[in-house]
């Protein structure tokens, strides 16, 4: 009988004490930061981008697809800072020459680059039109 009486206070005491929150708590994703450093000189030295009268610009998921221009930092090194992007975020991009879908990265409908955002700062190296940089 005491055996029950035992089971019966635990039980008591385990449901009875024990209070669920009507909402989950709220958990909001901190944004993070992404630099792009972008080098030209392959494309510099074959003739098709000419660092003083064209530009270049990276368009993708973080901004609508409506690009962004980056900036010169030496002869052929451009850069450009995105902060409205959250880790684990998926995206995709493209970088463009002058803004022109015709002048964009793997031409002929080639694949768009892909990059899963890592919590922190995130520093992603390219060079124009290539998977990797030689």
């Amino acid at each position: 009988m005491n055996y029950f009486i035992y089971l019966f206070g635990l039980l008591i005491m385990f449901f009875g004490c024990s209070k669920t929150p009507n909402t989950a708590p709220i958990y909001e994703e901190v944004p993070t930061t992404m630099l792009f450093i972008l080098n030209m000189a392959d494309e510099i030295e074959l003739d098709n981008f000419d660092t003083e009268t064209q530009f270049v610009d990276v368009a993708g998921t973080f901004n609508s697809w409506e690009g962004e221009h980056l900036e010169s930092i030496d002869d052929s090194l451009y850069t450009i800072t995105i902060t409205n992007v959250l880790p684990n975020d998926i995206i995709e991009f493209k970088f463009r020459i002058d803004g022109d879908w015709e002048n964009a990265e793997f031409p002929g409908g080639g694949d768009n680059r892909t990059y899963i955002v890592e919590k922190g700062d995130n520093t992603l190296e390219y060079c124009y039109n290539q998977e990797t940089c030689n």
